[in-house]
């Protein structure tokens, strides 16, 4: 699990070392939270 506090509109993760796969990634903002699903291949 990776978790990093953004305060820019933007950010960047390096995946090159994950495994294939499926993961999903929550964006936690202070009205709403977004859940997107990532497919490494």
């Amino acid at each position: 699990m990776i978790s990093s506090e953004v305060q820019t509109l933007s950010k960047v993760f390096d995946l090159s070392n994950y495994s294939k796969g499926v993961y999903f990634v929550s964006i936690i903002s202070e009205t709403q939270i977004t859940t997107k699903k990532i497919v490494l291949q």
